[in-house]
């Protein structure tokens, strides 16, 4: 691929895919309603930490019928409230945390192969995994102490984030009942078009994966993304490098990615999303600018996510730094910060992909999940 390719790549605008207005707004008010509400009472952290629990599982899904759209969902509801009580529990460990977090970050990589929706479920354990424990240090949870939850601010912010996880959820079906009757020939042509193996298939195909080093790249890759920004982080405790690590669960694919691209695409994503954060919460916004900013973004987020990956990072990413700093103290350092840390993750993606397929034997591709934040 030259650069002149690659370039028109990242720049793609695709309209492949059908974006709906009820889509766009089931992700807008799985966020917005939740930090509204609580921001009413004059608990803007609480209200946030409820809305990240709506990010977490709102988004785009791709189910033939009723059934397999709740089963999709209470699949992402499941690995979200996993991921966030395992937070919980590895917040207690100390400086032993970000071992916890690396070793059931891999173990779980290794059992997602059993199949997409798993692959799915997994990939999302993994990221909110990371975001989660990231959170309950950082301004969020002091911000919900200072709100009148002094003790247990933890278990609270794990709450809030369960809450908004389950509300969104429910949003979420009731959008696809609302598509469902605008659409219904959609959904029937999906249903005859979309073979489901079995599970004999399903186990068979994951053993033979393990008994080759390819079935093993992803653990691998992962792992040791994971493991030098943890160094890094003990190493610079002074600085927010939590980033490194949720930039990298956030790219990293199963399939080694030869082209770079969606690394790229997030690194430009960054510059012009760190900007937009700084110029917002440089001015020290008012609460309810924050939760107006939130909600927007949230409904734009389908729209880039199946447009161009680049928009799609440049929205993301003061969307988290809105949820995760908008609360808190914000200043320059901060900012520098995650864009280094950003870069950083990036530059351990694309290391770690094309090492991989240079140096380890490769297997034919079995197919890559979508991204598991949309």
């Amino acid at each position: 691929m030259t650069y002149r390719s690659h370039l028109k790549d990242m720049f793609h605008w695709s309209v492949e895919t059908e974006v709906t207005i009820v889509e766009m707004a089931a992700g807008g008010l799985a966020m917005l309603l939740p930090a509204a509400a609580l921001t009413m009472g004059g608990h803007l952290g609480a209200g946030l930490a409820a809305a990240f629990g709506g990010m977490a599982v709102s988004g785009p899904v791709d189910a033939d019928t009723a059934q397999n759209r709740w089963r999709l969902l209470l699949l992402r509801f499941a690995a979200v409230a996993v991921a966030t009580i395992a937070a919980l529990a590895f917040a207690g460990f100390g400086q032993l945390a970000p071992v916890a977090i690396i070793v059931c970050a891999g173990m779980v990589a290794v059992i997602c192969g059993y199949s997409r929706p798993l692959a799915e479920a997994g990939i999302r354990f993994v990221l909110f995994l990371v975001i989660v424990s990231g959170m309950m240090g950082s301004g969020m949870a002091a911000s919900i102490a200072a709100e009148g939850a002094p003790k247990g601010h933890h278990v609270i912010l794990a709450g809030l984030v369960l809450a908004g996880a389950f509300f969104a959820i429910l949003l979420m079906m009731a959008a696809g009942l609302i598509e469902r009757r605008l659409g219904p020939a959609k959904a029937a042509q999906a249903a005859a078009t979309r073979p489901e193996p079995t599970h004999v298939q399903k186990r068979a195909r994951l053993k033979r994966s393990l008994k080759q080093l390819a079935g093993w790249h992803y653990p691998i890759r992962l792992c040791t993304c994971l493991a030098i920004a943890a160094l890094a982080e003990w190493f610079w405790p002074g600085h927010h490098l939590h980033w490194i690590a949720v930039t990298t669960a956030t790219l990293l694919r199963r399939q080694p990615d030869a082209a770079a691209m969606r690394a790229s695409q997030r690194a430009i994503g960054a510059i012009i999303g760190v900007a937009l954060a700084g110029a917002l919460l440089f001015t020290r916004p008012d609460a309810w600018l924050i939760v107006a900013a939130t909600g927007l973004i949230a409904a734009l987020r389908p729209l880039l996510a199946a447009r161009n990956y680049i928009a799609y990072s440049a929205l993301m990413t003061p969307l988290i730094m809105l949820i995760l700093d908008g609360s808190g103290h914000f200043d320059s350092g901060l900012l520098a910060d995650r864009l280094i840390a950003t870069f950083a993750g990036a530059f351990l993606v694309i290391s770690a992909d094309k090492l991989t397929l240079r140096f380890l034997p490769q297997d034919q591709p079995t197919g890559e999940p979508k991204p598991a934040v949309r």
